[in-house]
């Protein structure tokens, strides 16, 4: 009993991580890494860069139900331009590179939707786990293993991506547009990474020992996005990531540590961003558009390098990514509430702009009250509230179709297995979500099944994630309007 539990808990955040480590190893490998500098030399990354970020950005823009069930297959694509490429060198092996950063974008949108799916804590745990286990080949491939050991490596990472068709599970993605300004975040702090990197990284051979400091800085960053929030954890990266950088500008004869130290703290943007991203309401679409603009970033401030360098040499790349830091700093939002917490604060408010019934005078004089209507009487006792809000009696106001569902049959008999057998929500998950559309609150669910109101709101949070949906009443929709049988 004790270990399915545990399998039940941990299964999907390793899952996950294997989803992430797939097409990670492969990036961080062959186009990013010593493996494209064999091929097509140090310029590689840069092109597979843009053309890699590109690619993910059009993903978000143009992300439906038939684009999403496709990308599932994209490692099929990787593999076969990665079996490509170890075979070329020069030019033909750079346009191969950069069609891999076109496939890639598929296979690496899956495994970010695999996390939008799992809750904070457990998402945070994944990416840093996933990142961990893509970064290993890295202590020992560096640009002095001999080139044929390099292109067998990278063409067996390439194969590997295809595993990630077997194990995705697809389901229904929330594709609403996200807000502009975590997207500018983004944006500002990895367009200053792309410059840390450039400026930093030949201090320390770019590789192997150079990896260490990420990977210990790792379980610290799944801590602070994951127990505490993404938003702090972005935030502390910044300033440490800018103190490294006033110490590689002042410390010159400690160039090796303090550049070390700082691409450590890579760990917790790294980290942070990726969980934040998932914290947003349309993360199904904030996924891609966030890490095509992360990328693209990256791309972009890596030859921006060279001519800061120009212009001021030797602290022209670190100064002009410490203005990036700041901007980044200042734009960094904080983390928005839980899907549950948001859909109870919208009940409260709807109930508190909801007008109370006065009684007519005549009787308030004969000290009657007003009659209640038919809707009102078939309530349960203590859900009023929730019932004017929206489904089934339940409580939910931030879905203005809402008031639509009152009208919705009784819950179907099988409903609790389908929960647990199409969308893979946990026996617990399926229960505390059917007694929500039923019409409690999520303080009678606690009442009813004897848990606290945060474990309450824990299952709810898990299951609207695995259903793709911001709340109850999307879920009744998503479940009674025919989609959950197509």
């Amino acid at each position: 009993m004790g270990g399915r539990l545990f399998l039940s808990s941990t299964g999907p955040t390793l899952r996950s991580a294997l989803l992430l480590c797939l097409p990670m190893t492969w990036v961080l490998l062959v186009p990013l890494g010593p493996v494209g500098q064999e091929l097509a030399g140090p310029g590689a990354s840069t092109w597979f860069a843009l053309a890699h970020g590109v690619a993910l950005v059009f993903l978000g823009l143009l992300a439906e139900r038939r684009v999403v069930g496709l990308a599932r297959w994209g490692g099929l694509l990787v593999a076969a331009v990665g079996l490509l490429s170890v075979g070329l060198s020069g030019r033909p092996a750079l346009l191969t590179l950069v069609l891999g950063g076109v496939a890639a974008a598929l296979p690496v949108a899956t495994a970010a939707w695999e996390l939008g799916r799992l809750d904070r804590g457990r998402r945070a745990w994944a990416i840093a786990l996933g990142a961990a286990l893509a970064n290993l080949p890295l202590l020992v491939l560096d640009a002095t293993t001999p080139g044929f050991v390099l292109r067998v490596a990278g063409g067996l990472a390439g194969l590997l991506v295809v595993g990630q068709g077997v194990l995705v599970r697809p389901g229904p993605l929330p594709l609403a547009w996200p807000g502009w300004r975590p997207l500018v975040a983004v944006g500002a702090c990895y367009l200053a990474g792309g410059l840390t990197y450039a400026a930093l990284l030949p201090a320390i051979g770019g590789g192997g020992v150079g990896v260490v400091p990420y990977l210990v800085l790792l379980p610290l960053a799944a801590v602070l996005a994951g127990v505490g929030q993404a938003g702090p954890a972005v935030r502390t990266g910044l300033l440490l990531l800018g103190l490294a950088l006033v110490g590689w500008v002042v410390g010159r004869g400690a160039a090796g540590v303090v550049a070390a130290a700082a691409v450590g703290c890579w760990a917790l943007l790294d980290v942070g961003w990726w969980t934040r991203l998932g914290e947003e309401r349309g993360w199904g679409r904030a996924y891609p558009l966030g890490l095509g603009v992360m990328v693209l970033a990256i791309g972009l401030g890596v030859p921006l390098t060279t001519v800061s360098e120009a212009l001021a040499p030797t602290t022209g790349g670190p100064l002009v990514a410490m203005l990036g830091l700041l901007g980044a700093a200042l734009l960094v939002p904080s983390d928005p509430a839980s899907l549950v917490v948001r859909e109870e604060q919208s009940v409260a408010e709807g109930a508190a702009a909801e007008p109370l019934e006065q009684p007519s005078q005549d009787a308030a004089q004969e000290g009657d009250t007003p009659a209640r209507t038919e809707q009102e009487t078939m309530v349960p006792a203590g859900s009023h509230t929730a019932a004017r809000a929206g489904v089934l009696g339940g409580a939910v106001g931030d879905d203005p179709a809402g008031s639509a569902t009152r009208d919705m049959p009784m819950l179907p008999a099988d409903l609790r297995q389908r929960l647990v057998v199409q969308y893979r929500l946990s026996r617990r998950e399926a229960e505390v979500l059917e007694l929500a559309l039923q019409g409690l609150a999520n303080k009678e669910i606690a009442d009813r099944l004897g848990v606290r109101i945060g474990t309450v709101r824990t299952h709810l949070e898990r299951a609207y994630r695995k259903l793709g949906v911001a709340g109850r009443v999307e879920a009744a929709w998503r479940l009674f309007s025919g989609e959950a049988k197509e």
